[in-house]
C-alpha cells in the first residue's frame, strides 16, 4: 500500500484516564477464553505432574511462575501502543535473528541446540521470534503492493525463511512447522493472489523433498517412518505415539478421572506434561474435556480474525490474522500428533503445556492481538488491503 495511514489521539487525556479506557476496550471474550485455556492447562499440568509427590508440586509451582511471567509479558505489552512496537519490529527481527544463530553454538539440551540456559530458566529464542516476525512482516506489508506480483513474494517470504533455516538447524521441526500457515494466512489477508501462493506451496512441497535428504536428521526421518508404520517402530521412535493413541482411546467420553493412578498416560507417556499434554487431558478427562479444550481454541481463533475484520489500520489487522492463525495451528498441530494424525513434531499446546519460553511467547502474542482490538482510532485512508 502506497499510502500514509494517519490516526489520531486523546493525547491531553491524563494517563490513568488512558489506560482505564483502553482496559475497558478490551475484548473480553478472547480473554475470557484465554483465562478458561490457561485454567485447564494449570489443573492438567498438576495431574500430569503427580501433585501428591514433591516433584509435582515443584512442577505445578514453576507453571504458576511462568503463567505470571507470562501475564506480566501480556500487560507490559498493552502499555506500548502496538504502532511503537511496529517501528521497533525491524531491530528486534534482528537481534532475534542473532539469537538464533547463537543458540547454535550452545550445549544440547535433549539433542537440541534450542535454549539459552540462564540457570533459572532456559530461554528457547524460537519461541520469542513468533510475535516477533508477526510483526516484522506486518511493518514490511502495510506500506507496500509488490506482494501482489510474484516476485514481490520474495522478501516477505524470505522473512519466514531465514528464521525457519534457522530453527531448523537446531533441529526443531515442530516450530518451524508452526511458521508456515502464518506465512499463507497473513499474504493472503494482505490481498496476494491465490495463483501466486498455491505456486508457492507446490514449490514449498518440492522443497520438502530436499529437506528428507539434506536438512532431516536421522531422527527425524525416523519418527515420520514410525508415524507411517507405528508396529515396526512401536518399541523406539513410536513408543510415545502409540501410548498417546492408547491414552486419548480409555479415556472415553467422561474420562477416567482427574489425577487417576490408573491413567495409562500417567505411567507409561514420556513428556507428558509439555508435548502431549493433551493426551493426558483426553484421558483423564474424556472426550468432553478434550472437546471443550478444543472449542475454546477455536473460539479464541475466531475472537482474533474478528478482531482483523473489524480493525482498518492494516498492519493491525495482520497483526490479529496471524496471531490466530498461530495459536490456532500450534494446538491444532499439536493436538494433532497426540491423535496420530501428524509426526511426533516436539511441539508445545499454547496456554496449556509446560514451559517458560512457550508460555511468555504465547503471552505476548495475544498481548499484541488485545492491543490491536482495544485500539479505536480514526484512520484516516481511503481502501483497504484488497
Amino acid at each position: 500500500m502506497n499510502q500514509v495511514w494517519q490516526t489520531t489521539t486523546h493525547r491531553a487525556a491524563p494517563v490513568s484516564a488512558r489506560w482505564l479506557e483502553h482496559l475497558v476496550r478490551l475484548d473480553w471474550f478472547l480473554l475470557g477464553c484465554v483465562a478458561l485455556i490457561v485454567a485447564l492447562g494449570t489443573a492438567f499440568i498438576a495431574s500430569a505432574g503427580g501433585s501428591g509427590a514433591s516433584i509435582g508440586w515443584g512442577l505445578l509451582l514453576r507453571h504458576c511462575a511462568y503463567v505470571a511471567l507470562g501475564l506480566a509479558a501480556f500487560a507490559a505489552v498493552q502499555r506500548v501502543d502496538y504502532l511503537v512496537l511496529l517501528r521497533w519490529s525491524p531491530v528486534l527481527y534482528v537481534v532475534l535473528l542473532g539469537l538464533l544463530v547463537a543458540v547454535l553454538f550452545t550445549r544440547p539440551i535433549n539433542g537440541a541446540r534450542s535454549w539459552f540456559n540462564l540457570y533459572v530458566v532456559n530461554l528457547q529464542p524460537s519461541e520469542l521470534m513468533k510475535p516477533v516476525l508477526v510483526l516484522a512482516v506486518a511493518h514490511y506489508l502495510m506500506y507496500r503492493e509488490s506482494y501482489k506480483r510474484l516476485s514481490g513474494l520474495l522478501i516477505p517470504l524470505g522473512l519466514f525463511l531465514v528464521p525457519m533455516a534457522l530453527i531448523l538447524r537446531q533441529p526443531d521441526l515442530g516450530t518451524a512447522m508452526v511458521l508456515v500457515p502464518i506465512a499463507f494466512a497473513m499474504l493472503y489477508a494482505a490481498g496476494a493472489k491465490k495463483t501466486d501462493l498455491a505456486l508457492v506451496n507446490l514449490a514449498g512441497i518440492a522443497g520438502m523433498v530436499g529437506m528428507w535428504y539434506w536438512v532431516m536428521k536421522p531422527y527425524q526421518q525416523r519418527r515420520i517412518l514410525a508415524w507411517l508404520d507405528p508396529e515396526q517402530y512401536r518399541h523406539h521412535e513410536a513408543w510415545q505415539l502409540l501410548q498417546s493413541e492408547i491414552a486419548i482411546g480409555s479415556g472415553g467420553l467422561w474420562g477416567t478421572g482427574w489425577s487417576s493412578a490408573h491413567a495409562n498416560a500417567q505411567r507409561f507417556l514420556p513428556e507428558k506434561h509439555t508435548d502431549f499434554i493433551f493426551a493426558v487431558i483426553a484421558e483423564e478427562g474424556g472426550f468432553l474435556m478434550a472437546g471443550l479444550l478444543l472449542l475454546l481454541f477455536l473460539l479464541l481463533a475466531l475472537a482474533g480474525l474478528r478482531i482483523a475484520r473489524r480493525v482498518r489500520e492494516p498492519a493491525g489487522r495482520l497483526i490479529a490474522v496471524g496471531v490466530s492463525v498461530l495459536i490456532a495451528g500450534q494446538a491444532l498441530i499439536n493436538a494433532g500428533v497426540a491423535l496420530g494424525l501428524l509426526p511426533t513434531t516436539g511441539l508445545t499446546l499454547p496456554l496449556v503445556s509446560y514451559g517458560g519460553s512457550s508460555l511468555i511467547s504465547s503471552f505476548l502474542c495475544l498481548g499484541l492481538l488485545a492491543n490491536v482490538g482495544a485500539k479505536q482510532e480514526v484512520v484516516l485512508a481511503g481502501e483497504d488491503f484488497r
